[in-house]
């Protein structure tokens, strides 16, 4: 599962969604691309319990093991930490499939964490793909997001649909959200672009981002 570069349109998915009780909004459109970096993972169903491994920078190794029950990864997912939105991307699939556990072994990633281009939104949908191919769910890919988003607002994130658009994969695509209705559409590239992404070195909290903006919208004034 690739990352995401946002080209245009930063912030209007849950923007757009805000239509269903401000319908003078304009609908929410964005512009996306799969980032050539991305994660790799196995994958094996598990009798009872959650468990994911993964390789983070600095060679370091970060692991966790959760009883594959609603309520234990639900309390992950609200704890907060390292392994909080994939917690909440299992007890969605875990409430809404009535699967067992799943055993991830995320092998080393070339998507960096923290910097913007949706390494959360790759994990999570990587958990909900591999929750389908181990029990055969028949999931199509905007029923991933769909799991992937779930699995991050559970765990406090006011995200909107547009981050989890890479399970998609390396493509172009165009994004509109209405109210609670999103629409994706693949857009051919007419040439080729060079986008140069630079990192600031920066920390950010994605979930105090999210928070204060939603506190001011849609009453800017």
């Amino acid at each position: 599962v690739p990352g995401r570069l946002c080209l245009f349109g930063e912030h209007s998915d849950w923007a757009g969604a805000y239509r269903t009780s401000h319908p003078a909004l304009s609908p929410g459109r964005c512009l996306v691309a799969g980032t050539d970096q991305g994660l790799h993972a196995e994958a094996e169903p598990l009798a009872d319990a959650f468990a994911l491994t993964t390789d983070v920078p600095g060679g370091r190794r970060k692991s966790v093991r959760i009883p594959a029950r609603v309520e234990t990864l639900d309390a992950a997912a609200r704890a907060g930490g390292f392994f909080s939105y994939v917690a909440g991307t299992a007890a969605e699939v875990t409430v809404r499939y009535r699967v067992g556990g799943l055993g991830l072994r995320v092998a080393a990633s070339d998507l960096p964490v923290g910097k913007g281009l949706s390494s959360s939104a790759a994990i999570c949908v990587l958990v909900a793909r591999a929750y389908d191919l181990a029990y055969s769910l028949g999931l199509s890919m905007r029923d991933e997001m769909r799991l992937a988003h779930a699995g991050e607002r559970r765990a406090g994130s006011a995200c909107g649909f547009m981050d989890q658009v890479c399970a998609f994969g390396r493509r172009t695509t165009q994004l509109s959200f209405d109210g609670d209705a999103f629409e994706v559409e693949p857009v051919p590239p007419g040439g080729v672009f060079h986008v140069l992404v630079v990192d600031l070195g920066r920390s950010k909290d994605t979930r105090r981002i999210l928070s204060d903006l939603q506190r001011c919208f849609p009453a800017t004034a």
